[in-house]
């Protein structure tokens, strides 16, 4: 089994990496079976999986936007909608190890559809 960060060999079944000590394992979100690293979906209830690090997810730029909300003020909704569509690619993107074909598998799109996302938000950033 292969670290997906490092590629060092790991023994079969290894949840952790020799080498980086990475997370190697998946798990799915349904049943909570832990899954390889390459698996899309559960072999136990075919559900999607998730890495067992779900850290990632605070990364969607959502709570200041809440927060505004809250106190009354507007927030335009497609700059929030764009928001999450971009924090949510990264994080897919992240872990897949950047493998555009998975991400977009993954997000339930076609691949040319998430490269033009892909672009449109680098050109969102650069502004």
């Amino acid at each position: 089994m292969l670290c997906p960060d490092c590629q060092t060999k790991n023994p079969d079944g290894s949840k952790f990496c020799l080498n980086c000590s990475k997370r190697i394992g998946l798990y799915c979100i349904g049943c909570k079976a832990n899954l390889p690293a390459e698996a899309l979906f559960c072999n136990e209830c075919g559900r999607t999986v998730s890495p067992v690090e779900p850290s990632l997810v605070t990364k969607i730029p959502i709570d200041e936007k809440l927060a505004l909300l809250a106190r009354g003020q507007p927030i335009n909704l497609g700059d929030i909608l764009a928001d999450f569509e971009s924090a949510l690619i990264g994080i897919v993107m992240e872990l897949t190890g950047g493998n555009k074909s998975r991400s977009a598998i993954l997000l339930g799109i076609s691949r040319p559809t998430l490269i033009q996302k892909l672009r449109r938000h680098q050109d969102r950033d650069q502004d």
